[in-house]
Formats: C-alpha cells, structure tokens, sequence
C-alpha cells in the first residue's frame, strides 16, 4: 500500500499566498475607515468630557476656568507640547478679568495635575463658529462642512470659519496674548462666552500645514460630528 503525501505543492502554496494577499488588499482600507470613522466619535466624546470637567472644575474651584484649545498656528503655538494638542487637544487654566464683549480673560495658571491632550489619530477639531449667523450648514445631513477656503484644503491655520466665538487669553503663561482659544465657564456653571458655541470634529489629515478630508473632495468634510454647549446653561451635548 502506498502512503498518501498530504504536502501542498509550491503552485499551490502561491495560490493561497495570492489569495491572502488580495483578501488582506481588500479588508485592510475597510478597516482603516472604520477606525479612522471611530476616532471622530471617541475625539467628540472627549472633548464634550473635557468641558463638562472644566464647568465642574469652575464650580468647585469658585473661580472663572478655561479650556484652552490651541488652533492650527504652529507659529503662536510653539511649545512641542502645544504643538501636539493642536486642532483637538485641550489644557484648564484658571483665569480672571473676564471680559465678554471684549471676548478675552486673562490667565491666571494651570489648574493643578492639569496636562495637555492630544487629538485621536486621523480626527481633528475642524471648525468652531456661534449661532449668530443661523445654521450656516452647520451639522446639516449630507452637508459637507468647508473650512479655509472651501477647497480641498482648508488652512489648518485657521482653525475654523468663523472662530471669534472663542474668548483670547492675555497674558498667556505671562507672555503674550492666545487669540481665539478659550471656552470660559463661571462658577455659576454658565458660559462667558457671548453666544451659544458649535465645534465641529471631522475626519481629516494634516498635509503640508493644510486639513486633508478623505472622501471629501472639493465639498470638505463629511464623517463629521458636532457639539453645541448653551452659554446660559454651559450645557454640551451633541448638535442634531
């Protein structure tokens, strides 16, 4: 009786590795996507949480608290430390002078064990605008969100259309002041800022000083989410 070889052969063993391979062509985009499409959720989730810490922090505290959030300008942000929490990172700060038609406060210092954070991989805090303006497309089904020039490219400069709703900080860590950057909460748990605040996470990438958003073309960002916090209540919660 002859034994029965069970080995494969070269030819088959290259089938197999063809196949892999093209198996693993196709999953592996998928799942970037998906994990790319999760970061926006997980980078909204967080910042909503940063704000409710830092209403929380103001009441405790019965002192004026800001969440700092440093824009796309790598020349005004130049610790590498900022550097790495721009476009969706944050820091509390205790600050005082609170002005708001002026739309600035003053710093004060670093609330205590307070460290920057970073944005999630692949999702960016894009846009920042108010409700003075209606909804301006903002959070609109099917609507891309366009930010800089309404290109393919929005500057990551600057951080969002329309980011005035955001107060400036003076006297930045006894330096300079930090335009447009700052949600402020009293003690009372209210927002000093003068209107209702939009900020808008989205999927993109950092290209050459410019927001990339896959997908997006021309129109800009789709796989977006947007929060909105009321400036009489400081309460945040998802837009739409």
């Amino acid at each position: 009786m002859k034994r029965r070889c069970n080995d494969f052969t070269l030819v088959e063993l290259l089938v197999v590795i063809c196949l892999a391979s093209l198996l693993f062509g196709i999953v592996l985009p998928a799942f970037s996507r998906m994990v790319t499409g999760s970061a926006v959720d997980r980078l909204a989730s967080n910042l909503k949480l940063r704000l409710e810490q830092t209403q929380s922090q103001a009441a405790v505290s019965r002192r004026p608290t800001a969440l700092v959030l440093p824009n796309g300008a790598a020349t005004v942000w130049t610790d590498s430390k900022e550097q790495a929490a721009r476009l969706g990172g944050s820091r509390m700060c205790y600050v005082d002078n609170v002005d708001t038609s002026a739309g600035s406060a003053k710093f004060k210092r670093w609330v205590p064990n307070e460290e920057w954070t970073r944005p999630e991989r692949g999702a960016f805090l894009i846009r920042v605008t108010d409700n003075s303006d209606g909804d301006d497309g903002v959070a609109v089904e099917g609507s891309a969100q366009k930010v800089g020039n309404g290109t393919n490219a929005g500057e990551a400069t600057l951080l969002a259309k329309g980011s005035a709703p955001l107060l400036k900080i003076d006297s930045y860590q006894g330096g300079e002041a930090r335009e447009s950057c700052a949600v402020v909460y009293s003690p009372n748990g209210n927002m000093r800022n003068q209107n209702d605040i939009r900020l808008v996470v989205a999927e993109a990438m950092i290209n050459g000083g410019k927001l990339i958003f896959p997908g997006g073309g021309d129109a800009g960002a789709h796989n977006f989410r947007v929060l909105t916090i009321n400036h009489v209540t400081g309460r945040v919660e998802y837009y739409r």
